[in-house]
């Protein structure tokens, strides 16, 4: 797992290989750690990941509550793969103060644009495909 930041100081949570049960703690750490400061948002990369179960999806949930406390944003890349079936079937692409994206990359700007100008619940759904 590797941990950086957006030249903004938003953090970035790049895990990999498989997440379950057995190991989610040493995630579920690194977003806490990544959370510490509040930042404005969190970026989580899943592309690298192959596998992950519910206890995934509740780190995640929690990081979303956590952000959401001081308008901060998620945001989780994942481009195809068991991430993004995952973000898709639990609906969590759908969630408030969540924005999914297919790129490392686009993190910085589309943060840049929301805090420009922060969309209604309609604005952010659009942009997320």
């Amino acid at each position: 797992m590797t941990h950086s930041t957006l030249p903004d100081g938003s953090p970035i949570i790049q895990p990999k290989g498989e997440i379950d049960l057995s190991n989610s703690s040493s995630f579920e750490q690194e977003v806490e750690a990544a959370l510490s400061s509040s930042p404005a948002a969190c970026v989580v990369d899943l592309t690298r990941v192959t596998f992950l179960d519910s206890s995934v999806i509740r780190i995640l949930m929690t990081a979303q509550r956590s952000l959401s406390a001081h308008q901060g944003l998620l945001v989780l890349v994942v481009k195809g793969g068991v991430a993004e079936r995952v973000v898709r079937l639990t609906r969590f692409d759908l969630i408030p103060d969540v924005l999914v994206l297919g790129r490392l990359e686009e993190a910085q700007t589309a943060i840049a644009a929301l805090r420009a100008a922060p969309p209604d619940d309609a604005s952010l759904a659009q942009r997320r495909d």
